[in-house]
């Protein structure tokens, strides 16, 4: 752990000019009124948050086409001594930006400091939603806690505490080299391969529990009105009957009953 730390600080004094940066990843939107979202989100929560957290945040909005990764996103993403990663779209039924989350895969073949972010009840990757992801609203209650809980995830991934993946790829070729280099009758093979039949129990039971979670997400209004262009057709039509916009995500927010599923979509 204080190799790593080590590594941490050694590259917050970095001479390549980044010693301080902190690369912000997150998609830029599909149309104009998506980019003015993500703009504001990133301004509002995003930007304060990393200057707080004592880095000098810098954005790179990922594009929608795929491929549109350039040398200087990947400098950013080797040198840089952290990185906040938003896997959230507009909606928490988005799903993640493919440029994002392949700047998030060379981030975590380096084996570098990064934070993750997403919305609460996102449906995110296997391989990602079994790891430790901020996951809240993102209404204007929520800002604030937002905000609050990247500060701490920053502080704890400066600290050494944040997953690497290739570390536990590592392990396994060393598990398994060696297995391969004791003999038929040797204990220690015996149990070097009752540690890699463990690994594989953990990982397989650690698939279906989050599978068992996402069969058990109660649907509501909002992810059963399918299309923000339909909501906000039907959105003068409640306001007409006494609506407002407070009491409008109270109503997208409320739950729906499995067994009046089949007649909503109906």
């Amino acid at each position: 752990m204080d190799e790593k730390k080590d590594a941490i600080q050694l590259a917050d004094r970095s001479p390549t000019g980044h010693g301080r940066h902190c690369f912000v990843v997150m998609p830029s939107g599909r149309d104009s009124s998506e980019q003015k979202w993500f703009k504001g989100w990133y301004e509002v929560v995003i930007k304060p948050a990393v200057i707080e957290a004592g880095y000098d945040p810098i954005l790179a909005a990922a594009e929608e086409q795929p491929g549109a990764i350039n040398d200087e996103i990947r400098t950013h993403l080797a040198i840089d001594p952290m990185v906040v990663i938003d896997l959230g779209g507009t909606e928490p039924e988005d799903d993640p930006n493919p440029n994002v989350m392949y700047e998030l895969g060379i981030r975590h073949a380096l084996g570098l400091p990064l934070v993750m972010m997403a919305w609460k009840g996102q449906r995110l990757p296997f391989d990602v939603g079994n790891q430790r992801v901020i996951m809240e609203d993102r209404d204007l209650i929520n800002l604030e806690l937002n905000r609050k809980k990247i500060v701490s995830f920053i502080q704890a991934a400066k600290q050494g505490r944040y997953y690497r993946p290739m570390e536990a790829v590592s392990r396994l070729a060393t598990i398994q080299a060696a297995s391969e280099s004791l003999g038929e009758d040797s204990i220690l093979r015996a149990l070097v391969q009752e540690i890699r039949d463990l690994r594989t129990n953990l990982t397989t039971t650690a698939h279906y529990r989050g599978l068992r979670r996402k069969k058990e997400v109660i649907p509501t209004i909002k992810t059963m009105l399918q299309g923000k262009v339909f909501r906000k057709e039907l959105y003068p039509h409640f306001v007409e009957h006494g609506g407002d916009t407070k009491t409008w995500a109270q109503f997208l927010r409320t739950p729906v009953i499995m067994d009046h599923i089949g007649q909503f979509q109906n």
